[in-house]
């Protein structure tokens, strides 16, 4: 099959009606006659005698497109037509014979066409438009060229539809999510109704209520929170499963999703647009205020107006401000109205703000990905407006909101996994170089291994299971730590592979570790999790492999690292994360043995193997394992940590987070006049003890020690158990040859909460 390029007229002039009419078509007149069936000499003869003023190079190109065009075109084959005024190629089928036209105008003959795709000009690479530009007409489209307009077109295919293409059920959701906006409307004025259906249907599907307020049921509920209960991060099944019965309740007609393409997730962990009863940043009127958004957001999508607008204008601006809302309320408003809102989650902000991506227009007025939050209801209609405007532009090629958002999402996700590919390589490079040269292994590969216990034989990988989704947003809201020192432990650890968590006690080890390879994995997946830790007995016979007694006497068993980096080397698309609190405690030679090496970030791999000490089995550590270890930096065996662990791991220093922002939130969420006084006091220790040279920072008492209470549970008791049973017997510890230190410190402790 060929490919050919063709003209439309001068200018492309004809163009728009070609495509109209699905054919193509040349203009020369040979007064009806059936060119298909003349010979190139005829043709010739003809076009000599209707035009005897051209040159006989003019005659012999003209006459050359004819013949190609009745003659050397074929059905099956493909055919390329630019059309200026669009800057678009129009790429075709042709699926007719050349016949006479009838009624076309210029065109005198035609050829009928199966139009199937375009690709912007500007998305062509400029080989490929030097070569579009130099052809003439009817001349054929080099393999190359349209590769590249095939390429352009694809990118281009997902936004060919006037509409949410429901032909394929890909953006099918839009029209649940409106019809159920509107079936959430009546309940305006009736919320504790809405409240006990939902209660209601998570009884009937056997699910968990989730927690929306501080109680077991909410004491009120917005309609965006209701929309959130399938826009978190659950499991898709459970996403289709909620939306499903809560349509059925509501009596939504349109068919329930089973996709989601283009809807932002609120996080699991703060999927409610408003604060919790008892917390004191939740306004009176504050669930009020979001129904009379939502209210004005449907009259203003259903009819936009002066009035519509101002009033969408004036509920937005009385609400914005309250808490957690910033860019969350675009994302409900999304959900209500997807075809007239614009989200403006991180992901979309990432890739309106990109020219290339979405062009000048919408890259000029959309805010940036970290742009402060839009207070102002006549800014984010202006970004709405604007963002309809390019809609199926040659700069913003989208047929819709939800198609946007939807490119947003691959787009960000393709660029993910190139970064991840290209750290992948450069990995792979480091390994290859770290032992000997590189493509040499430090062991042949055909090297023969004791069956054992058959340890070197790979495990299954673990089943493809959706979990809930965990990111750096989730980690800082549960870790008392600011968005720079996360992104420098996290830069640490890709770097490095392995990491040591050391703090004083108290500032959260453990309860870190976990959540940071959460964060890093996007997802909460405790397979990839393992955590043990160590002690004076632990041994390379608990850790590697060993022998252990069985009922014939002896038997080789694999070690938990071992079996650890088995199920990692079967998986290597995903990290796993291997934690070991209290690393310091265990004799660290005898536990790692010959791993020393192993566990360095530039020796992971398949081509750097060691012989084991029992089965002598060829093993190595895994690329995409990463330990986390923990140690308290008030430990007296500090001493003992080996110097050859020490430089293969990094070492971050944990502090306690009272002067968080997150732990200041927390602390005035609980609203207790004794409590602000000890934890006022404790900092007044922690300096002291950061002075004293016998001690240092590594000894400050952490904020964990103060963590998990409520506004109801903040009493004088709870307190004054924490200074009695937790703090005085650590000063106790701390000072144990200064007696008159441990009298002042402990005295100032118990007068602070009375």
């Amino acid at each position: 099959m060929d490919a050919w390029l063709i003209r439309a007229g001068r200018g492309g002039a004809h163009a728009a009606d070609l495509i109209r009419k699905s054919i193509v078509g040349i203009g020369w007149d040979f007064g009806g006659a059936d060119i298909a069936a003349m010979s190139r000499e005829q043709i010739e003869a003809a076009y000599a005698s209707a035009h005897p003023e051209d040159s006989k190079q003019k005659v012999a190109a003209n006459v050359g497109q004819v013949f190609r065009f009745a003659h050397a075109m074929a059905p099956g084959d493909t055919v390329v037509m630019y059309d200026p005024a669009v800057r678009l190629y129009h790429i075709g089928t042709i699926d007719g014979p050349c016949q006479p036209a009838a009624d076309t105008g210029d065109v005198t003959y035609t050829r009928a066409v199966m139009w199937t795709k375009t690709a912007p000009r500007d998305a062509l690479a400029q080989a490929s438009k030097n070569s579009l530009g130099g052809i003439q007409t009817l001349f054929a489209v080099s393999t190359e060229v349209m590769a590249d307009l095939d390429a352009a077109a694809e990118r281009r295919g997902h936004a060919s539809a006037d509409t949410p293409r429901a032909a394929s059920n890909d953006f099918a959701w839009v029209d649940f999510y409106m019809e159920l906006a509107d079936r959430l409307l009546p309940y305006k004025d009736d919320r504790g109704a809405l409240i006990e259906k939902l209660q209601a249907l998570y009884a009937d599907l056997g699910m968990k209520f989730p927690k929306l307020d501080s109680g077991d049921a909410p004491a009120d509920i917005d309609p965006y929170t209701v929309f959130g209960l399938f826009n978190k991060g659950v499991s898709l099944a459970n996403r289709i499963k909620v939306a499903t019965a809560l349509g059925r309740v509501l009596g939504v007609n349109a068919q329930p999703p089973t996709a989601f393409p283009g809807t932002p997730l609120l996080s699991n962990l703060n999927a409610t647009f408003y604060a919790f009863v008892g917390d004191h940043r939740r306004g009176e009127h504050d669930i009020d205020n979001l129904w009379r958004v939502f209210e004005a957001q449907l009259a203003f999508a259903r009819t936009d107006n002066e009035q519509t607008r101002a009033e969408f204008v004036t509920t937005y601006n009385d609400a914005i401000g309250q808490f957690s809302l910033t860019w969350k309320l675009s994302m409900g408003l999304y959900w209500a109205r997807p075809l007239r809102f614009i989200s403006l989650d991180s992901r979309n902000r990432w890739f309106l703000g990109d020219m290339a991506l979405a062009g000048t227009a919408l890259a000029q007025a959309a805010p940036k990905e970290k742009s402060a939050p839009i207070h102002d209801g006549r800014t984010y209609l202006a970004i709405c407006d604007t963002a309809l405007a390019q809609l199926g532009s040659e700069a913003c090629p989208y047929a819709s909101l939800p198609e946007l958002s939807h490119e947003a999402f691959r787009e960000s996700e393709r660029v993910n996994k190139e970064k991840k590919e290209a750290e992948k390589a450069a990995e792979q490079e480091a390994q290859e170089n770290a032992l000997g040269d590189a493509g040499v292994e430090t062991e042949s590969s055909s090297s023969s291994t004791p069956d054992a216990n058959a340890s070197d034989r790979e495990p299954t990988p673990l089943p493809a299971e959706e979990f809930p989704l965990y990111g750096k947003e989730d980690f800082l809201e549960e870790v008392f730590m600011d968005e720079e020192g996360y992104d420098a432990l996290v830069g640490v650890l890709n770097a490095k592979k392995n990491i040591i968590l050391q703090g004083a006690p108290g500032v959260g080890k453990t309860f870190i570790a976990k959540r940071l390879a959460y964060s890093i994995m996007g997802a909460k997946v405790p397979e990839r999790v393992q955590m043990v830790q160590f002690h004076q007995s632990y041994s390379y016979e608990d850790f590697i492999e060993g022998y252990r007694p069985c009922a014939d006497g002896f038997k080789l068993e694999q070690g938990v690292f071992h079996s650890f980096c088995k199920r990692a080397a079967s998986d290597p698309d995903n990290d796993y994360f291997f934690i070991i609190d209290e690393i310091n405690r265990g004799n660290l030679s005898r536990i790692f043995g010959e791993l020393f090496m192993l566990i360095e970030n530039d020796k992971r791999g398949s081509r750097n193997k060691l012989h084991l000490l029992y089965s002598h089995e060829s093993f190595y550590v895994p690329a995409n394992v990463y330990i986390i270890g923990m140690m308290n930096t008030a430990d007296r065996s500090l001493a003992v940590l080996d110097y050859a662990l020490r430089r293969r791991f990094a070492f971050f220093d944990l502090q306690p987070g009272f002067d968080t922002d997150g732990f200041a939130s927390y602390r005035e969420s609980l609203g207790s006049d004794a409590f602000d006084r000890l934890i006022a006091c404790v900092k007044r220790l922690n300096a002291a003890i950061a002075a004293d040279d016998s001690l240092g920072k590594g000894f400050c008492i952490g904020h964990s020690y103060f963590c998990g209470l409520s506004a109801d549970g903040v009493t004088d008791a709870k307190l004054a158990a924490i200074v009695e049973y937790e703090l005085v017997p650590m000063l106790r510890e701390y000072w144990f040859d200064e007696p008159t230190k441990v009298r002042e410190w402990s005295g100032a402790l118990r007068a602070a909460i009375k």
